[in-house]
């Protein structure tokens, strides 16, 4: 199974908060954490047995791309 989103986020106005408009923003005015996202899913079940891997991947801003791995064990 695949999937896949774009992640828009609308401009914030930091200038209410004080410490923020001291210049403690987290984002720079230039840098958009708007981008796409996917990821997809391998499952194996048999009986009540079934294991699933998934990943994901995300740009976050500062952070750059972001990887997103996780695993789930069900008996």
């Amino acid at each position: 199974m695949w999937r896949g989103s774009w992640d828009y986020r609308s401009d914030n106005n930091y200038t209410q908060d004080p410490a923020l408009a001291a210049g403690f923003a987290t984002t720079s005015p230039n840098e958009s954490l708007d981008g796409l996202a996917f990821g997809g899913a391998l499952a194996y079940s048999r009986g009540d047995f079934m294991l699933s891997l998934d990943y994901a991947y995300r740009h976050l801003g500062t952070l750059g791309g972001t990887n997103y791995f996780s695993a789930t064990l069900n008996w």
